[in-house]
């Protein structure tokens, strides 16, 4: 997300920009355990979204593999924090069904439900899920295919973690 920033306005602006998200004094902070990083995360993405989406109109803001800060508590049902998802135009999900332990591995299905309660909150609030998941095996490939579709959510089968191959898409995947 930095990156796009970065290359999103006046590179000799942004420093100017940046100090304006207000970073935590560490002299006021007498303890670790008094952040409370989860809301500074979403604190910095919402601004960070505003400041993007002001100076570039059409601006999208993806946040990858964070899909537990669109909750209170660590809960799927806990309260939406409904500025942060307004501040985000979509979700990326690495892992979701395969990839989590290793590439070509099923991700277990206690990962996945969590993960899927979490990304099904998002969804319900407007915005869409992308998923990366990590496999190489025709039969494991097609299987990411086919659940992410029923969820309604746009994946892509990556069978190198670095993503330097583009496989060939089947029929269904058009």
């Amino acid at each position: 997300v930095i990156f796009c920033l970065l290359s999103c306005g006046d590179k000799e602006e942004l420093p100017n920009t940046l100090m304006d998200f207000e970073p935590i004094d560490n002299e006021e902070v007498d303890s670790v355990d008094t952040i409370d990083y989860r809301d500074e995360m979403r604190s910095f993405v919402i601004k960070m979204s505003n400041y993007a989406k002001s100076a570039t109109p059409g601006f999208v803001v993806i946040p990858q593999n964070g899909i537990e800060l669109i909750t209170e508590k660590n809960n799927p049902n806990g309260e939406v924090f409904k500025d942060y998802l307004d501040a985000t135009d979509a979700n990326g999900q690495e892992n979701l069904f395969y990839g989590y332990h290793g590439d070509d591995m099923e991700t277990n299905t206690e990962v996945t439900n969590y993960l899927v309660d979490y990304l099904k909150v998002a969804q319900a609030n407007g915005n869409q899920i992308f998923t990366i998941d990590y496999c190489s095996s025709n039969e494991n490939i097609q299987n990411s295919i086919d659940k992410n579709q029923n969820l309604n959510f746009i994946s892509f089968a990556a069978t190198d973690r670095n993503l330097r191959v583009i496989p060939e898409l089947s029929e269904k995947q058009l």
